[in-house]
């Protein structure tokens, strides 16, 4: 059995941590913080969801700490300390990312350990020969899969590689577009490929490394969706030009002037002459550019919305343009949240979306997982 003392900052980032062990000893001083923190406007969405957490679990002991006896020179008052000192008392690992309490735990000889859970990618990867294939499904691991997520086979064997997506409670081929309209490069592609063709799934998530074909998917299916199928009325493309939601005023010119240069790597996917192909799109009112500030207020009926470089998006800015989603349309978020910039490394509403939607029957998820521009950009999209 498992015991353990789990850290604020740890039950802030992953409340659903408290899952992962048998008991968890917490001291009461932690409730205190948390309850604290919930009115704070950077955080504060995560102390109420640790709070829940928290209120359903069965396998808490709550410690009161008052009768701590802790090392001389130590702050009696400081929360960290009152944690370490819970994991003495109750003889538990000690579960924080924070460096400093870790160290002074080890001080004490307490085992300590980091916490991270693996970020959802929404495709499941099964390698094996011909029986270890068959193992998977005989004993109906297939069925654990979430709703919409893939399964990539790969037999050993033959050098066979099948992909499938589960949905409804069964595994289904894919649906991908012409070969003429564009191809998938790899198994990831594919699999992208068929939850952008889906129009019973609206929210669709393609994260992945630079040079994976997240933009460019999205582009032509886009296009092919609204263009060639009419499925659409157009086709909307959406960056955030500076930062979260912020003005653009101080660039020289009219709006499409301003803003042009932000959407030249999405206009870049339509082809040789995708300035050309833009304008014309464009007066036939198929396709418009749009940045979060101005979106406030607006409804996208009947479009293929794309939200490009979706990693640079905290959960305010990407709540404002879901919300805008109308009937008959769908939004494609496309990002790497490897290369979130500044304030959103830490505040990345891209990966809070994949955690909060995961499993969701209107959501699809595929993280890509190979740079397929260029063997020269695959070297720095591996640059950590």
């Amino acid at each position: 059995m498992t015991q353990v003392t789990i850290d604020t900052n740890v039950l802030l980032d992953y409340p659903d941590v408290i899952d992962k062990f048998d008991v968890v000893c917490l001291p009461t001083a932690v409730l205190e913080e948390i309850d604290n923190l919930k009115k704070n406007k950077e955080i504060g969405h995560k102390a109420r969801a640790a709070a829940r957490k928290i209120a359903e679990a069965k396998n808490i002991d709550y410690i009161v700490e008052d009768n701590f006896d802790m090392p001389e020179g130590w702050d009696k008052d400081k929360l960290d300390n009152k944690i370490i000192m819970c994991a003495v008392k109750c003889k538990t690992i000690l579960v924080s990312n924070d460096l400093s309490v870790r160290a002074k735990a080890r001080s004490l000889n307490i085992t300590v350990q980091g916490y991270e859970e693996e970020l959802y990618t929404g495709v499941k990867v099964l390698e094996g020969d011909h029986e270890t294939i068959l193992k998977f499904f005989e004993e109906g691991k297939d069925k654990e899969l979430l709703e919409n997520q893939y399964l990539i086979v790969r037999e050993t064997d033959t050098g066979e590689e099948t992909e499938m997506v589960f949905r409804n409670g069964t595994l289904h081929e894919l649906r991908l577009p012409p070969s003429h309209v564009i191809k998938g490069l790899n198994a990831h592609q594919r699999c992208a490929l068929d939850l952008l063709m889906n129009k019973d799934i609206p929210i669709k998530i393609l994260a992945g490394e630079a040079g994976s074909g997240k933009t460019k998917l999205s582009v032509e299916v886009g296009y092919y969706s609204v263009v060639e199928k009419n499925e659409y009325e157009k086709m909307v493309l959406v960056r955030n030009p500076i930062g979260s939601g912020e003005e653009i005023g101080f660039l020289p010119g009219s709006f499409d002037e301003k803003v042009k240069k932000f959407y030249a790597p999405l206009i870049e996917n339509l082809g040789d002459e995708g300035d050309v192909l833009a304008e014309e799109i464009i007066s036939r009112n198929q396709l418009k550019k749009e940045i979060p500030f101005n979106m406030k207020g607006i409804t996208l009926n009947n479009s293929f919305i794309i939200v490009d470089e979706a990693e640079d998006l905290d959960l305010k800015t990407l709540k404002l343009i879901g919300t805008r989603v109308g009937k008959n349309s769908v939004i494609v978020f496309s990002g790497d949240y490897d290369q979130a910039e500044g304030k959103f490394v830490h505040n990345n509403g891209l990966i809070k979306l994949i955690e909060s939607t995961k499993g969701n029957k209107l959501v699809g998820i595929v993280v890509l997982q190979e740079d397929v521009r260029s063997s020269a950009s695959k070297i720095f999209a591996m640059l950590k």
